[in-house]
């Protein structure tokens, strides 16, 4: 899988792009991890598609995240 990965991040459409990822069993144990697997990285726009209908699936569609608004002085609207 290594190799794979190494030919793939050297694809010229991919230059300058950092890339991390990992690939899991079904029971949660790595298979693979890349270099930057455990980097924070901004996902690509696609990922954020995914993640959103995999949050929706197992959260539910009546979840709301409560976001909380705090200011250390009044706040004018």
């Amino acid at each position: 899988m290594e190799d794979i990965f190494e030919k793939w991040v050297a694809a010229e459409e991919l230059g300058g792009a950092l890339v991390g990822f990992c690939v899991l069993d079904e029971k949660g144990e790595l298979v693979y991890g890349s270099p930057l697997a455990e980097t924070a990285l901004c996902p690509a726009s696609v990922m954020k598609t995914l993640t959103a209908g995999a949050a929706l699936g197992f959260l539910g569609e009546d979840f709301r995240f409560e976001t909380r608004l705090m200011a250390g002085s009044e706040i004018s609207v």
